[in-house]
């Protein structure tokens, strides 16, 4: 079977400001598909058998994964609170949904949205320890069966479901920890 999915381009920029105390950091990413449509897989030698026996051969089925152009903004300020010791990071990012409502599938339920984000980061001597938490807040879609552009098809001739009608919620919550040792 062979999937053939189109090439797609990035643009990421970002600014920095490094004060004494204060780092400002901005960055944006554009990711550009310009051929969006809907692909599908190409096969050979497939067929199905029914519990009657019945014997259906079928060359292509559609494909879930469903990409769009999308862009990523992101900031984050570090504040450096106790000189040589201690920075405290604040960070915000917002990411578009990467697929259309009726592209929408769960198998590949990428929906954008914000997220928030702290850390701290402490140094001493040779050790650099750093904790970060990150939420992504809940964003959430609804894909009525009536605009689902999504369809599972009955290989023996007898009609197509919708694939993907229902409801997506997600969120995310990420927890990092490093320890740095540095030797001279």
């Amino acid at each position: 079977a062979t999937l053939r999915l189109p090439s797609h381009y990035e643009m990421r920029s970002g600014l920095r400001y490094l004060g004494e105390r204060v780092f400002v950091e901005v960055g944006a990413e554009l990711f550009y598909l310009p051929d969006a449509s809907p692909r599908s897989w190409s096969l050979r030698g497939v067929s199905v058998v029914d519990q009657s026996g019945l014997d259906q051969t079928f060359t292509d089925v559609g494909a879930l994964v469903s990409e769009r152009s999308h862009l990523a903004l992101r900031g984050a300020v570090d504040y450096e609170a106790l000189a040589g010791y201690l920075w405290v990071t604040g960070g915000y990012a917002y990411q578009s949904p990467v697929q259309s409502r009726n592209r929408q599938n769960p198998g590949y339920a990428r929906l954008g949205g914000h997220t928030l984000a702290v850390g701290l980061e402490t140094a001493y001597e040779d050790f650099t320890v750093s904790l970060g938490y990150a939420h992504r807040l809940e964003r959430s879609r609804s894909v009525a069966a009536e605009a689902s552009a999504q369809a599972v098809e009955n290989p023996f001739g007898a009609g197509s479901a919708s694939a993907n009608a229902g409801n997506y919620k997600q969120s995310a919550d990420q927890l990092g920890f490093a320890v740095e040792l540095t030797f001279d």
